[in-house]
């Protein structure tokens, strides 16, 4: 793929392209070909990926990656995984809105290496509560227990040195760090499950 390829592929994302989740191979454009770029994340295989928002929605978007492993730390392959989280303004539906069902949200099952992403819109923190912006992730296996895992991200200005203690206790809180990836916030998460 050429460099004006490459430099293509994240704009498509923005714009909402639902081919990366549909299993065409073009998820695997995104991240780059690890094999000639070690810099690069290798992409999860196709189906392992979900766009959660619209291509419409305001705000920056951010590329969650993640791996699925057991507590010896290996690959978890079939987990089902699901995400969401706010919008920019910090809600999960409009105001007055009949739903409690959160509007962005996504499902993907892990590969065989138990990789998975999930492509949304950085989220804003709640309106009225000073809670760092998050992202909320579930995970469910056969022979695993639940696992549910939750991201701050790193330099938000309501993780405070109180909350980062809190998070440093809480099994499900993980505060992560984001880089910028092409005009993309980028940002990686392991989710470790029990056996049952």
């Amino acid at each position: 793929m050429s460099d004006r390829m490459r430099r293509w592929v994240p704009a498509c994302w923005v714009l909402g392209l639902a081919l990366a989740a549909s299993g065409s191979g073009f998820a695997a454009t995104l991240l780059g070909d690890a094999d000639r770029e070690p810099d690069r994340v290798p992409p999860p295989a196709p189906g392992s990926t979900a766009i959660m928002c619209h291509a419409a929605e305001p705000g920056r978007r951010l590329l969650v990656a993640g791996t699925v492993v057991d507590e010896s730390g290996r690959p978890v392959r079939g987990a089902t995984v699901t995400a969401f989280n706010t919008d920019a303004s910090g809600l999960y539906n409009p105001r007055n809105s009949p739903t409690r069902e959160p509007r962005i949200s996504g499902e993907v099952k892990s590969d065989a290496e138990g990789r998975f992403q999930f492509l949304t819109v950085a989220p804003g923190p709640y309106p009225d509560i000073a809670e760092p912006a998050h992202v909320h992730f579930g995970a469910t296996a056969r022979s695993f227990k639940q696992t549910y895992a939750t991201i701050w991200i790193e330099g938000d200005p309501l993780i405070t040195a109180e909350r980062r203690a809190w998070a440093d206790r809480d099994e499900e809180t993980r505060i992560v760090a984001a880089e910028a990836l092409e005009g993309l916030a980028f940002a990686r998460v392991t989710i470790v499950m029990k056996k049952d």
